[in-house]
Parts: structure tokens; sequence; C-alpha cells
């Protein structure tokens, strides 16, 4: 398998490189209208398109594409909201032929589209999902709670699951936030990022706000999946940097007359940090061209991808404060940025022992 980037994913990840660090600490305030800004800037540059089909107006990279974003948007820990709109709601439109217009008017920014799979009190797994979906006349009635909806301000509608009255089947219904019946409860979670909680309280919608044709499981599948090997980009993006400042610091910081890189314990810590990128971002890189080229073992290696993003994050992000000492553990050190940035991740998509109960693979740490 070739691991090197083409001329054009290079092009793409020079100028979202460019792109994130003239961004990356402006970005700290957090307010609603920076991810307005940066969705605005995504819609310009046409990033929104990345990993689309080019018959639908996108550059055709899949989830090759997403990873490189992805990881670029992890190295500056911004609020971007590229995984929850473009990688799942935009994924979920990609695959739902009567939907093709709602992606076009994603990928132009034109529209903003948020992501809601996973219940109250359902954790990370999205069927038999508590969500509601009852036939009513010519639309349906929807009850039920959604957790975690990232970076919902700004958004014209989420896309949520929910399972059909009476029945084993899931549907996906195209909600937009201003519905009767609609509660959005916005809260941040210790990095930053908004998410919010959505109440359904017998919403209606009409008919044509369902997408699929049929039980939508095997298109949350899919859409999960790219998540998950995008978050597990996004992971390796702030682990890169963590290893980077952190190397820099050891080789600037001084005791006993000498830098303490010098010293073989730190180097030997360093070494194993690196290790646990690399095997991070290998298994990223295997899982994304696996996704593009729709491989059997696909998902699989996606979950594998972010099991092992979220073991090296852990092992690198002690280390990075360690390594850092005291300094280490202020606001003022971007150390505790990036491990913030993906211990949300973990709450966001999940810890691994979730996707190693509902795995057939065997992962060795």
């Amino acid at each position: 398998m070739d691991y090197l980037l083409n001329d054009e994913q290079t092009m793409l990840a020079d100028a979202l490189g460019r792109f994130v660090a003239e961004r990356a600490g402006s970005d700290r305030k957090s307010s609603p209208e920076s991810v307005a800004e940066l969705w605005t800037g995504f819609a310009k540059l046409g990033w929104l398109g990345v990993p689309f089909a080019q018959d639908h107006g996108g550059y055709g990279l899949g989830a090759v594409g997403n990873m490189i974003v992805a990881e670029r948007i992890g190295s500056g820990a911004l609020r971007a909201p590229y995984i929850s709109s473009v990688v799942g709601a935009g994924g979920v439109l990609a695959r739902c032929a009567n939907a093709f217009s709602n992606l076009e008017n994603l990928m132009n920014g034109a529209r903003r589209i948020a992501l809601g799979l996973f219940d109250d009190g359902r954790g990370y797994q999205p069927y038999g999902t508590a969500t509601i979906c009852t036939p009513i006349g010519d639309g349906y009635r929807l009850t039920g709670t959604k957790l975690n909806v990232m970076e919902i301000a700004g958004a014209d509608a989420v896309i949520v699951s929910a399972q059909i009255d009476g029945g084993s089947e899931i549907a996906l219904i195209e909600l937009a936030l201003d519905t009767p019946g609609v509660i959005v409860t916005p809260y941040h979670f210790a990095d930053g990022r908004q998410a919010a909680r959505i109440d359904m309280n017998g919403t209606f919608v009409g008919s044509a706000a369902r997408l699929d044709k049929g039980d939508a499981s095997a298109i949350i599948d899919a859409v999960i999946s790219d998540i998950l090997a995008a978050a597990a980009a996004d992971n390796v993006g702030a682990m890169q940097m963590l290893f980077d400042s952190t190397l820099d610091y050891v080789k600037s910081r001084r005791q006993f007359g000498r830098p303490i890189g010098s010293f073989q314990d730190i180097q030997f810590r360093l070494v194993d940090m690196w290790i646990k990128l690399d095997e991070a971002r290998s298994l990223v890189m295997t899982a994304s061209m696996a996704l593009t080229d729709r491989k059997d073992d696909a998902r699989a290696l996606a979950a594998a991808a972010w099991i092992q993003s979220l073991w090296s994050g852990r092992l690198i992000c002690e280390e990075a404060i360690q390594l850092h000492g005291a300094i280490g553990m202020t606001a003022e050190c971007d150390v505790g940025r990036y491990v913030k940035r993906i211990l949300v991740n973990g709450l966001l998509y999940g810890a691994p022992e979730h996707y190693l109960r509902h795995s057939q693979t065997t992962f060795v740490s």
C-alpha cells in the first residue's frame, strides 16, 4: 500500500496547513462567530466538497480527503464543524439520492447541517434508538432526545436517526431547528467546543424530511466509520503538535548545565511518543484508504484507527505534560489545549471499550 500523498493531496495538505496556522491562535476565544468564519472560509476555498464525488461537484478524495482536512484542523485545535457537518451530515446526504440538492448547498456553504445519532441513555450505540418516529398522515411525529450534537449554533438543520414506531426500521430525518416542538440546549466542553442537547416533543415533519428509502442502518454504519477515521485523524493532528512542542521544549530547557533533551531517559521517552504517534497515523491512513476504496475490512480498520488514536493519545498527552514540567499544567501552555482536544474527542465519539465490545476484530495495544 502506498502511504505517500499524491500531488493533489499534497497541495491540499499544504494549503490547509497555512490556513490553520494563521487561525489557530485566534480561535481560542471559542465564539460562535469564529465557527461561522471558519465555515465561510472553508466554503470559499472549496474544501467543504473534499470527500464528495466529482459527479456531485466535489473533489472526489473520499475518506483520504477527510483525513487530510481533519488532521490539519486537529493540529490547530480549531472549532471548524467539519466532522459533524461535512463527514457526518454530508456523508448522509451523499448516500441519499433524494438529498443531492441539499448536499450542493452544504458544499457551497449556503447551508450548514449538523448530525445527531446518539440518544440519551444509549451511549454510542445508534441502533435500538430511543428516538421514535411515528408515521402520521403525510409525515412523521418525532419524540426523543439527541446528545452531543456538535457546533449547532449557526446551523440551519440537524439530521437525526429515529426508529419507526412499532418496527425495527431506522429512518434518517432532516429537521429544521426552528420546527415547533424542538428544544435546543447548548453546552460547552472543556476545550471550548460547543455541543447541544436536542429534545423533540412530538415534533411533526413532512414526509419529504425523510432522507432514506427504507432502513438506514447501512448508511449509518458507513457514516460512523467515516467519522471515526476522521476523528482519529483529528487526534493525530493534536498528537503531532504535542510531540513537536515537547521536542522543542526539551531542547531549550536546561538542567545541570545541559538541555534536558540530551539525557538518555528523556530521549527514550520521546522515542516512545514518536512510535505511538506513528502507529496511530499509519492506522488512520490505512483505514482512510480502505474506506475510500470500499474495502471489505474498512469498517474494522476505522474502529481500529480510532482505538489506536486514543491509546496513543493518552501516552503522548501524559508524556507531554510530564516533560514540560509545571508549565505543562498551566493555561498559558499549548499542551493543555491539545490534551483537552483529544480527551473531548474521546467523549464525543466513544471510548475504546465500546468498539472492542462491538467488534469481531481482535485489537492489540
